[in-house]
């Protein structure tokens, strides 16, 4: 991802020159929303890094103390602007919305902070909008609801922008690149994970909203699995299980990446090739056997716990827990991605590819949430172009490709 990050950096710094010659539709490129939180703390230290000065950006969020001391202590720019705006008062983030040509949604659970009334604003004043949503009931939500609208207004909404389903997606179309005119027919995903420290309270919350929402999240899936069922045979058949090629072992995820198979629908839509068949599983190592055992069993009790309304709100509350910026530094992943491609008549090719980087959850979700952010404003007339949509409700993966 360093070679990625470096590249997207010499591209950005072609369009500066063109965005500093021309007026700026808004007071501002970017808000970002949510600043004060641990993960739009990162969100915020990375625009700080890829933006400084030469861009017009501000954090946004709900006390006005909080974002001054966070200027403060990481010594922004006095260019960067601070806003208040808070999900409780819909004007104040009208407001918010109106002054920006891009907003960095980081308040989540989405669900639950009125991530839709966040879009809704961002659409009706003309402000692309990204989030790191992992929920896919939210996502589908905004893509039935706000789909039209956004395209209509020419504006973009991206949810989903951090690495759970853009670091997959990157590597399906550097995969979809060795193969002109080629379509996504198997994918054997691959996550490891080392050292990682746990999640903060706000990636908490949203992963005790799912899990009592999953009844959703399961016919949202088996229905996209079933409109693009694939004849396709795949190896992995037990739940945990050893691979040999890699000297680890690996627990199969029940819900594969909803967004590879949103993104897959899209193409098959671009191309008006009808829906095409799609044949995925996700599998993760996060660590030896014992530790895939003790992560399972946890999993099952904190499925049932979550199920129970007054438990969960006392889960959400009293979790403290969450990794220290040293226990980030000294994270890493590794992704690999098995893809079968099918050209036009018939040829089939396997093609792996494999992303490597630091912390997935925070230092990689910030670096590829914020050059997604700053691509989209750079190269929006040729994402519409090559998507053939003026706006949307979209995938990182199509959006990006």
């Amino acid at each position: 991802l360093k070679t990625f990050k470096t590249k997207l950096q010499k591209l950005h710094s072609k369009h500066l020159v063109m965005a500093q010659s021309t007026p700026a539709n808004k007071e501002f490129d970017i808000v970002v929303f949510g600043a004060t939180g641990f993960t739009g703390g990162y969100i915020v230290r990375e625009m700080q890094e890829t933006c400084g000065t030469v861009r017009s950006w501000a954090i946004a969020g709900r006390t006005r103390s909080k974002l001054n001391s966070l200027h403060e202590e990481l010594g922004l720019s006095e260019s960067v602007g601070v806003i208040q705006a808070t999900v409780d008062e819909e004007e104040s983030i009208r407001e918010m919305c109106k002054r920006a040509d891009l907003v960095i949604n980081c308040v989540g659970p989405y669900a639950v902070y009125r991530g839709d009334m966040v879009t809704r604003l961002c659409i009706e004043e003309g402000s692309c909008y990204v989030d790191l949503t992992g929920e896919i009931d939210f996502l589908e939500l905004m893509r039935d609801k706000y789909n039209q609208l956004a395209e209509e207004n020419g504006v973009f909404v991206i949810p989903a922008c951090g690495y759970v389903s853009m670091v997959p997606e990157l590597a399906i179309n550097c995969a979809l690149e060795t193969m002109t005119s080629s379509q996504l027919s198997c994918v054997d995903l691959y996550q490891i994970f080392k050292n990682t420290g746990g999640v903060h309270t706000g990636t908490w919350h949203s992963f005790l909203d799912v899990m009592s929402k999953w009844r959703r999240t399961y016919q949202l899936t088996t229905r996209m699995e079933k409109t693009q069922a694939s004849s396709l045979k795949q190896g992995i058949k037990w739940p945990i299980y050893y691979k040999s090629s890699y000297n680890k072992w690996f627990v199969r995820l029940p819900a594969s990446s909803h967004c590879i198979r949103l993104s897959q629908s899209d193409r098959g839509k671009r191309t008006r090739r009808g829906e095409p068949a799609l044949a995925i599983t996700e599998s993760l190592s996060p660590g030896g056997l014992l530790t895939i055992i003790v992560m399972v069993l946890a999993l099952m009790h904190l499925f049932v716990l979550a199920q129970i309304s007054c438990v969960r709100n006392f889960l959400a509350k009293s979790y403290r827990g969450g990794p220290t910026h040293e226990m980030v530094n000294k994270s890493s992943f590794r992704c690999v991605v098995d893809a079968t491609l099918t050209g036009a008549v018939g040829e089939r090719k396997n093609v792996r590819v494999n992303v490597t980087g630091g912390d997935p959850g925070y230092s990689v979700t910030s670096c590829l949430c914020v050059n997604g952010a700053i691509t989209l404003l750079d190269e929006k007339s040729n994402i519409q172009s090559n998507t053939e949509r003026k706006g949307g409700v979209l995938t990182p993966g199509f959006v990006f490709e």
